[in-house]
């Protein structure tokens, strides 16, 4: 018999920014804290340092619309310019995932 659960409001972000929780590390509905899993801390935090480099159209009616982030910032930033190549494939990968996420809950 499969257990229900509440939802939670954790769960719902993670889903959002497309981000699947490892077995045995998902969130309650009682949690406040997203859980992330080591392989993506890099990731997360290169990410939450490109927080003001968002790529803005103007002039859509009465609102702003984000397109996304200013690759040519990620590019430079220390924290993907000094990685080997694979590595800022691969992380790159995971920006591009955690950027997709964000840009779906700008939408809501």
């Amino acid at each position: 018999m499969s257990q229900t659960r509440a939802p939670s409001r954790v769960a719902d972000d993670l889903a959002e920014l497309g981000i699947r929780a490892a077995d045995g590390i998902a969130p309650s509905a009682e949690d406040t804290a997203v859980p992330v899993l080591p392989e993506n801390w890099e990731a997360l935090e290169l990410f939450l340092e490109l927080a003001t480099q968002w790529v803005y159209d103007t002039g859509d009616g009465d609102r702003d619309r984000c397109r996304g982030l200013s690759y040519p910032a990620v590019y430079g930033h220390p924290r993907y310019a000094r990685l080997d190549f694979d590595t800022q494939e691969a992380r790159l990968k995971q920006i591009r995932l955690l950027e997709i996420g964000a840009l779906r809950a700008m939408k809501d």
